[in-house]
């Protein structure tokens, strides 16, 4: 990218960051909003050559990647998130920008992507995020999980099942959504319970946003 190209490129999406966070309520630093600018060109180049997300127009990434993802920020709750079937880092990257007092595990099966993740980590300086590459349903956390955040993932029962295990030592489950899934909510195993459905405003898109937050009884 041109050293013009890429100023102009760069003063357009923190313009739009910043409009984005003003409406979102998050007061973040000038480092942070830095921070999510070079992720967005960072994605922008990884996606000329690979196919990372189906979404290529840079203002289309930010209100449907970055600022998706951020709607997230002020329900988490804990310190140790794991987001799974992250795919380009989303929402775990942007969260973790957002949250650098929390800790963010990424995990994806596709290796391309998980590569991605970790040129991520280093070219932003993100300390507080890992990368792992796995499916999730075989993966063993180290450290005990507070939250599982997932989006565009399975229906909400095919995820319980996927990550039942994980569950079990207390950690809630983060579900992002389009419209009220009704239908999945009714379809949940006996042992999981809903703890709360929100809806998520998302600056610049026109569209419902849930999220559900799921627990063991």
């Amino acid at each position: 990218m041109p050293d013009e190209a890429g100023r102009e490129f760069a003063w357009s999406v923190d313009r739009q960051i910043r409009r984005g966070l003003k409406a979102l309520g998050l007061p973040l630093s000038g480092v942070q909003i830095d921070q999510l600018t070079a992720y967005v060109s960072l994605l922008d180049r990884w996606n000329s050559k690979f196919n990372l997300t189906a979404i290529r127009d840079p203002a289309t990434v930010v209100t449907r990647h970055i600022f998706d993802s951020l709607s997230l920020s002020y329900h988490l709750q804990g310190q140790h998130f794991a987001d799974i079937g992250s795919g380009a880092g989303l929402p775990g990257i942007p969260l973790a920008i957002a949250n650098p007092e929390r800790r963010f595990t990424l995990v994806d099966s596709n290796g391309k992507k998980t590569r991605f993740q970790f040129q991520a980590k280093a070219e932003l300086g993100l300390d507080n995020i890992e990368t792992v590459n796995t499916r999730v349903q075989i993966w063993q956390p180290e450290t005990v999980l507070d939250g599982i955040i997932c989006r565009a993932y399975a229906s909400l029962s095919a995820l319980c099942q996927d990550v039942f295990h994980l569950m079990q030592s207390g950690a809630s489950i983060y579900a992002m959504k389009g419209k009220e899934p009704l239908e999945e909510i009714g379809q949940l195993p006996e042992k999981v319970k809903v703890e709360n459905t929100v809806r998520l405003t998302v600056p610049g898109l026109g569209e419902a946003r849930h999220l559900v937050t799921l627990k063991l009884k």
